[in-house]
């Protein structure tokens, strides 16, 4: 449960100007004036919280924090007590404040999105210590460590073999497979064929190839066939689940299975519904490759 710790007695105008009572009455009010205005509260100042609903409540108490013009704003969990569609509304309407205010902004949250969405930089905790800070693409694209991944909603977290060294990129085996990832600026020059390497791949970076995009690929590497055992929708997506099928030279295993994310467009055009099995091709930019311990 989350309160946004509003005077319920007090208007709009009069919570917002709660923390701007030392200043004379005309600068306060233009100060409330303006932090209503980054919030898209104007025309509702003499309300009382029990007329707002939850997201108007919440841009209040943004109001009210905004209007002192502090040197440093904490948003713990800003949105987490909002229904999706307010929220997502709200986050736009928040970035557009916070970025008015151009002042250093903290905002905690579990909701990886909320912070791609709102952060320039991210910090992921783990048990009360940093294990990574970088920007929204270098978090997603290359987590520090599969701890990293799985906080930030990583899937098709894996482990293969490594195999070789090339100029730029390493192959490494998988299942039977040979797949090729970017080569880590930090990489051990010195790793033995067949070490372990533990590394992840988004699954919407997996693209599902028509046959006559088959006919004319090349090499097989990064290349496999696959059969989709379930689907989830979620709105604008589906998830696939698909299970690899090995090569002939594989010694038999458990089955295993890759997410695959695809929009309900591509769905629609490559009618999914009506045909399981695929050649799943994977760019080795897509492939991450966590640096061996």
């Amino acid at each position: 449960f989350q309160d946004y710790a509003l005077f319920p007695y007090l208007t709009v105008e009069q919570n917002v100007a709660f923390g701007l009572r030392g200043l004379p009455p005309a600068l306060r009010r233009e100060k409330v004036r303006q932090a209503l205005a980054l919030v898209q509260l104007e025309g509702l100042e003499d309300r009382h919280p029990r007329a707002l609903s939850g997201g108007q409540q919440q841009r209040v108490g943004l109001a009210r924090a905004l209007a002192t013009n502090p040197d440093l704003l904490l948003l713990d969990e800003p949105l987490s007590a909002l229904d999706a569609p307010t929220r997502s509304q709200i986050q736009g309407d928040l970035l557009r404040a916070l970025q008015a205010f151009a002042r250093p902004v903290v905002l905690v949250t579990h909701d990886i999105a909320e912070a791609c969405t709102l952060g320039d930089r991210i910090a992921v905790f783990a048990q009360g210590q940093v294990i990574q800070v970088g920007g929204r693409e270098e978090i997603l694209r290359h987590p520090a460590s599969r701890a990293v991944a799985e906080l930030t909603g990583g899937r098709n977290l894996l482990e293969g073999r490594f195999l070789e060294l090339r100029r730029r990129t390493l192959l490494l085996e998988w299942e039977g497979h040979t797949l090729e990832a970017p080569l880590l600026a930090d990489f051990p020059r010195d790793l033995p064929r067949g070490a372990p390497l533990h590394f992840c791949i988004r699954p919407e970076h997996v693209m599902l190839l028509r046959d006559s995009a088959e006919e004319t690929a090349g090499s097989e590497i990064n290349r496999l066939r696959g059969v989709v055992v379930d689907e989830t929708p979620r709105g604008i997506t589906f998830t696939l689940a698909v299970r690899v099928v090995p090569p002939s030279v594989a010694p038999r295993r458990a089955p295993i299975q890759l997410e695959v994310e695809v929009s309900s467009q591509v769905y629609e055009v490559l009618e999914l519904k009506g045909r399981k099995e695929w050649t799943m091709a994977i760019r080795p930019s897509a492939i991450h490759v966590f640096r061996p311990a």
